[in-house]
C-alpha cells in the first residue's frame, strides 16, 4: 500500500529520483503530512502500535525492508552497507528518532490536533519520527553513494517513561555494529529553519522517584501530637529536597529536582497513615547524580525518623 493512501490527507507517492534530489517541495509536503498524521493519532509509550504500523507501511511503500518490532513497537531499517573498510569491518552510522506521545490533553485548535482524548504529541516526537522517515527515504534514494557500512535508521518507543525503550532496543541489538549515532530534538526557542549545536551533554539523565512516608496509623487533626503527621513530614522532606541541588553539588553543573505529584488522605480532619509524593531528578554529571540520590535517601529516612515515622525511596531509571 503506498504511503499516500495511509495519510489522513493523502499526498502524492514520490519516485525515489525525486526523493534523491532533496529539492522537491513534494518531499517536504509528504513529511509535513506524516508529522500531522502522527499528531492526530498519538499513542503513549509501549502502546505505539498504530504509530509503528503506520511507519512500517510508509517505509515499506518506498522499498525499504523494515526490521522489528523490538521493544514492543520499535523498528529499524538498514540502508546501503555493501563496501568494506580497510580492516574488514563496515563502519556504519545510526540515526535515532522517538515515537511516543504524552498523557496530556491537546488544547490546540489547529486542524491536526489530537483525536485521542488525554494523549498528545507535545514534546515533538511526531516531528522526530517524520524527520526519521525523511532521513530514511533520502538515504535509501542515495544508497549507491553511501560509503562503508551504510546507515541504520531506528525508531524508539517509550522515550517519555521509565523504563525507557532505549535499553530494550539496545538489548535487542539495534546498536550492534554502529559506530556513531545521530539524533535531533525540536526546540521551540529557535526560529524555524535554524539548528543548534552544543559541545558536551545537551540533555540530562532522568530519574523518576517516589517517596512514601509511613506513620503509626491514622490520627486526628485536632491532636497531631498524638500521632505521626505523615503529611507534615512529607512537606519537610519536600522542602529539604528542593535545597539539595547547588548546595551538595557544584552549582555550575546543571541539576534539577522537581516534585510533580502528591498524595495523602481523603478526609479533612484525619491524618493519613501514609503520604507520598514523587517527581524527577535530572543531572548532566554522573557524580552529581550519585551524590543527589544518596542525599535524597538520607533526607527522607532521617527526617521521617526524627518525627517518629519511616520513609522509603524508590527510583526508576
Amino acid at each position: 500500500m503506498p504511503s499516500a493512501a495511509l495519510l489522513d490527507q493523502p499526498q502524492e507517492q514520490l519516485s525515489l529520483d525525486r526523493v534523491a534530489s532533496g529539492e522537491d517541495a513534494a518531499l517536504s509536503e509528504l513529511l509535513v503530512s506524516v508529522r500531522r498524521h502522527l499528531h492526530r493519532h498519538p499513542e503513549v509509550g509501549m502502546q505505539e502500535r498504530a504509530t509503528s504500523r503506520f511507519l512500517r507501511e510508509t517505509l515499506e511503500s518506498y522499498g525499504l525492508e523494515v526490521h522489528g518490532p523490538v521493544a514492543e513497537t520499535g523498528l529499524w531499517v538498514d540502508i546501503g552497507g555493501g563496501d568494506r573498510s580497510a580492516n574488514g569491518r563496515p563502519p556504519r552510522v545510526g540515526y535515532r528518532a522517538d515515537i511516543d506521545a504524552l498523557p496530556i490533553q491537546d488544547a490546540k485548535s489547529v486542524s491536526y490536533h489530537s483525536r485521542t482524548d488525554g494523549v498528545a504529541h507535545l514534546c515533538g516526537h511526531d516531528a522526530h519520527a517524520a524527520v526519521g522517515v525523511g532521513v530514511a527515504l533520502l538515504l535509501h534514494a542515495r544508497r549507491e553513494q553511501l560509503p562503508g557500512g551504510g546507515a541504520r535508521v531506528f525508531f524508539q518507543p517509550n522515550e517519555e517513561s521509565v523504563p525507557s525503550g532505549a535499553p530494550l532496543m539496545i538489548d535487542a541489538g539495534v546498536l550492534d555494529g554502529i559506530d556513531t549515532v545521530y539524533a535531533v530534538h525540536v526546540d521551540p526557542t529557535l526560529e524555524t529553519g535554524r539548528y543548534g549545536l552544543k559541545a558536551g551533554p545537551v540533555t540530562a539523565s532522568s530519574d523518576r522517584f517516589d517517596i512514601t512516608v509511613h506513620g503509626r496509623g491514622s490520627g486526628h487533626s485536632a491532636r497531631p501530637h498524638e500521632s505521626v503527621d505523615t503529611v507534615w513530614i512529607a512537606s519537610q522532606v519536600m522542602q529539604a529536597l528542593y535545597q539539595l541541588a547547588g548546595r551538595v553539588t557544584d552549582a555550575r553543573h546543571a541539576a534539577v529536582l522537581t516534585l510533580c505529584r502528591m498524595e495523602g488522605g481523603q478526609a479533612h480532619n484525619v491524618i493519613p497513615p501514609t503520604a507520598s509524593f514523587g517527581g524527577t531528578l535530572r543531572t548532566v554529571k554522573d557524580d552529581d547524580r550519585t551524590v543527589l540520590r544518596e542525599k535524597m535517601l538520607r533526607v527522607a529516612e532521617e527526617t521521617a525518623a526524627l518525627y517518629g515515622g519511616t520513609a522509603e525511596l524508590e527510583i526508576a531509571t
